[in-house]
This record gives C-alpha cells, sequence and structure tokens, in this order.
C-alpha cells in the first residue's frame, strides 16, 4: 500500500477496514485539520517502528497552512511511513498536495431508500399523501431518479434539472413537503 488520497463519504469504514489490515495504524480526525495536527503528525512519522506505519488524515477541512506544511513529509515520508488523507471531495486539497499522490474514489454508499408509489398511475391525491422523512430527504429525491427508470419514465431535461435543483435545496433546509410535490408533480406531467 501506497501513500494516497481516499474520496469517501464514509471514512470510518474504509479506517476500520485498514486497522485490520495493518499493525500500526494512527488515525487522526476532526472537523479542521490546522498546523498543530500537522506538527503532531511530523512528529510521530519520525518515530521507529518495526512495522509498516499508517497515518490517517481524516478531516472536515483542511487548512492550507497545514498542508503546505505537510508537503515535505508527504514528498520525501521516512522509510515504512505511508499516508491516507480521507476526503469527501478531492477539491479540499491543495493543487501541490494533489500532485504529489495518488487519488482513489470509493463507492461505498449505498442508497437503500424505497419509494413506494407508482409513479405511472398515482394520482394527486397520492402526492399529497406521500411523506418522506426530513432526515431521508437527498435519499428519496436520488431513488426517485432510478425508480423513474426502472418504472419507464422518461425524464426530460427539464425535469432533469428540477431534480438538480431540489436536491440542492434539499441540503438548505427547505420546505420537504414543497420539494416532494415538485418532483412527483413534475413526474405526472412527463408521463401525459
Amino acid at each position: 500500500m501506497r501513500s494516497e488520497i481516499i474520496i469517501t463519504q464514509s471514512p470510518d469504514d474504509f479506517i476500520n477496514d485498514l486497522r485490520q489490515k495493518t499493525k500500526i495504524c494512527k488515525v487522526f480526525s476532526g472537523d479542521e485539520f490546522l498546523l498543530d495536527d500537522a506538527k503532531a503528525i511530523m512528529q510521530n512519522a519520525y518515530l521507529i517502528e518495526e512495522y509498516d506505519k499508517y497515518f490517517v488524515l481524516s478531516y472536515k477541512e483542511y487548512s492550507i497552512q497545514a498542508q503546505n506544511y505537510m508537503l515535505k513529509l508527504l514528498e520525501e515520508p521516512p522509510a515504512n511511513v505511508y499516508f491516507k488523507i480521507l476526503v469527501s471531495s478531492k477539491n479540499l486539497l491543495l493543487a501541490t498536495i494533489k500532485s504529489r499522490l495518488i487519488s482513489r474514489k470509493l463507492e461505498n454508499y449505498k442508497n437503500n431508500y424505497e419509494i413506494k408509489l407508482n409513479l405511472k398511475n398515482m394520482s394527486y391525491l397520492d402526492i399529497v399523501n406521500y411523506d418522506v422523512d426530513k432526515a431521508s430527504l437527498s435519499e428519496f429525491i436520488s431513488a426517485l431518479a432510478k425508480e423513474c427508470y426502472k418504472q419507464g419514465i422518461n425524464i426530460s431535461s427539464d425535469l432533469l434539472e428540477e431534480f438538480y435543483k431540489c436536491y440542492e435545496l434539499s441540503k438548505l433546509n427547505s420546505n420537504f413537503k414543497i420539494i416532494i410535490s415538485r418532483l412527483l408533480l413534475g413526474i405526472m406531467r412527463e408521463r401525459s
């Protein structure tokens, strides 16, 4: 295994898997990767170990100052030291970091949301009565798009744009009943 950038929405799954495969796995995580974190990693990296040593960085944000501090260490790490930088998006990292490490995207997110509605035969009453838990709204939107495909409903470019807008609105704490109605009414228009 080499040092790399791991793009994942489930960092805990990756960390648990790595811990099972390696003897020494040091995890550094939190909201923001700061200069103090980078200094702590630097000190730990130069401690000699008998086995390969893996440093996992799992932060929501990575400060520019801390990333610049890590550049030399990432470029020329001590013997048997490897880095796994976990990010939700590669755009969180500086171009200089991205150029020094390979990137790998993990596709481990599964949407298990089930649409319990016959989209070809739904009525206005079905739309009004259809209920989705607010916490599951983004999963509902993704599952609804897949369900259209499964049930043979063509999605026009206008409706596809509506799906995108509703997905973005779902992240902004918008009124979820309106989002659900907009999409289902759009599907009803498409099928007629």
